[in-house]
């Protein structure tokens, strides 16, 4: 997928910023970056963060935002653990990134033992694509507040999302860390996939009970009187203006007591509901990283240009 197939699919904000000058690196002293950057692929070349990728390779070709250049190269396996694993343990040079998909990034480790990387413990880049998480069900159903939908994942309810490692499955584990409402695992045999496109339909339907959803997906739904939300997937400080004029009665993280939990901890390392971003080994050297978010930022800026001079946005 081009650049600007990745960014119209998307149906979502870019998140940007002013790029700054080349700083001086520590772990050397010279300057940053003197040799080209590598950025890893944990789910393959085909997918949406590798897209990102490509689209930041591209200004940063065209426009030489950096003095080097980027590469990019697949490190896959195990759902993503394999490159996010490799990214984890790579030197905290800046020359070893990785692209990541927010939520099955951060679940990886809660469900499997062969992700040996602390999530929190990474060094932040930059954000690629944007959107608001949600759990969403049909309008006639009698789910309304976070507490309903605690109470239906207790009570067997089906829920569905695109994948298992959805922002819903991620709610699921932090429900369960929070005073161990249920067992997980026990409870992912309510799960039941959908391919994209087709979720929201089925939640319309009432095939399931509960959606997660993106807020972008969901939007037209709601305004149609067809779907309704009951709980955003984010703390009441990080939750948009726009996302409360939609559904203003929503509960967040805080209202159903979920602030100081796993949940908290993954949404506050995706401000805004961010799902593709950037990343890097822990302790990369501030100014370093500086550098590379600064020029990721303008990579994103300038992409995001070009498609809305295109008219493509």
């Amino acid at each position: 997928m081009d650049r600007r197939r990745f960014l119209q699919a998307s149906g979502v904000a870019c998140i940007g910023g002013i790029a700054g000058c080349m700083g001086l690196g520590g772990g050397g002293g010279g300057e940053f970056p003197s040799e080209d950057i590598t950025i890893l692929h944990p789910y393959g070349a085909a997918s949406s963060p590798a897209a990102a990728s490509l689209m930041v390779q591209d200004r940063n070709q065209e426009q030489d935002i950096f003095p080097v250049d980027i590469r990019t190269e697949e490190k896959t396996g195990g759902g993503g653990i394999v490159g996010y694993n490799y990214t984890y343990n790579a030197e905290p040079d800046g020359y070893t990134l990785c692209d990541s998909v927010g939520p099955s990034m951060l679940l990886k480790p809660l469900v499997s033992d062969e992700a040996t990387y602390d999530p929190t413990e990474f060094s932040y880049v930059a954000n690629g694509q944007a959107d608001y998480e949600c759990v969403a069900v049909p309008a006639d159903s009698d789910v309304e507040t976070g507490q309903d939908v605690i109470e239906a994942m207790k009570d067997g309810a089906q829920f569905s999302a695109v994948s298992n490692t959805s922002s819903l499955t991620v709610l699921l584990h932090a429900l369960a860390d929070v005073g161990g409402f249920f067992d997980p695992a026990i409870v992912m045999d309510q799960f039941v996939s959908f391919p994209p496109g087709e979720t929201a339909p089925a939640a319309i339907r009432g095939d399931v009970e509960l959606t997660g959803l993106n807020l972008s997906v969901v939007n037209d739904f709601i305004e149609n009187g067809d779907l309704k939300v009951p709980l955003f997937f984010h703390t009441e400080d990080n939750l948009p203006e726009r996302a409360r004029e939609i559904a203003p009665e929503a509960d967040t993280l805080d209202s159903i007591g979920l602030s100081k939990s796993k949940a908290s901890t993954i949404e506050g390392m995706y401000p805004s509901g961010i799902r593709i971003a950037w990343f890097g080994p822990p302790e990369i050297d501030e100014e370093r990283r500086q550098t590379l978010e600064d020029g990721f930022k303008e990579a994103v800026d300038n992409a995001l240009d070009a498609t809305e001079e295109a008219g493509v946005l």
